[in-house]
């Protein structure tokens, strides 16, 4: 018959789970005590003395299988018990696309690859947002979603590594309002103003009888007519670019 610490042996836990390849595979067990010793044996010629083996660093496919432990305390020894590792694949790190320039109220989709498992899309101010197709829609994105998105995959409970971030930039509208500088007498030039609430814009001009004038938020028609001057302000950001524009219909005299 089998004294008390021998059947106490019989029932230690022991501590393992599904590996990620690559990862640290570490196994254990909960049972611990006086003169208590371990032997540890398992795949690919495995053995350890230790209560919490390291059996690998950089898990790999090698180390999957059954890992069996006995305890021995005051020469009575357990019955083995075992632990079945298994080693899967750590998914491949994704790549990232999708529009990175773009204007306040835009729909942005980032898309990634590959396309199969669970997606975890982390947007710049450190949230995280799940979906279960390789898609994520942006409606009506604003400045403050601008900065660095990225990808994860999660494939058989594994997680990939973060993708390379993509830069998202949203540009806001300019502002723009138009007028003239002073009313006009016949036979005088027309000085028109155009203020902005962007320094970096072009402007562009056209009017009655063919005016049109470049980059200037301020040109001057020496023959003006009555009609409709309009200003179109555009804000480039790489390919993308938002504009705005402002009419006045002027009666010069």
């Amino acid at each position: 018959m089998a004294d008390s610490a021998f059947a106490q042996l019989d029932h230690y836990r022991l501590l393992g789970r599904s590996g990620l390849r690559v990862s640290p595979l570490t196994l254990g067990t909960m049972a611990q005590g006086p003169g208590m010793t371990y032997a540890w044996s398992g795949p690919a010629g495995f053995t350890s003395p230790l209560q919490f083996p390291l059996v690998a660093s950089s898990s790999d496919l090698i180390n999957e299988g059954t890992y069996t432990l006995i305890v021995t305390q005051f020469g009575c020894s357990s019955l083995p018990a075992n632990c079945v590792v298994d080693i899967r694949e750590k998914p491949a790190t994704p790549q990232l696309s999708g529009a990175t320039a773009v204007c306040a109220g835009d729909t942005v989709k980032l898309t990634a690859v590959p396309t199969m498992g669970q997606f975890q899309w982390l947007a710049p101010d450190g949230d995280t947002v799940f979906t279960s197709f390789n898609e994520l829609t942006l409606p009506t994105v604003m400045p403050p979603d601008s900065g660095a998105w990225r990808v994860r995959i999660v494939q058989n409970g594994c997680v990939s590594d973060a993708s390379a971030p993509i830069l998202l930039q949203v540009q806001n509208y300019p502002s723009v309002s138009v007028a003239q500088a002073a009313p006009l007498c016949q036979g005088q030039p027309l000085q028109l103003l155009a203020n902005s609430n962007n320094p970096n814009v072009t402007f562009s001009w056209v009017g009655p009888d063919g005016f049109m004038a470049g980059n200037t938020p301020n040109p001057t028609d020496p023959t003006p007519a009555t009609g409709t001057y309009t200003v179109t302000l555009s804000a480039a950001r790489r390919r993308r670019v938002c504009w705005s524009a402002s009419s006045r219909h002027l009666l010069p005299w």
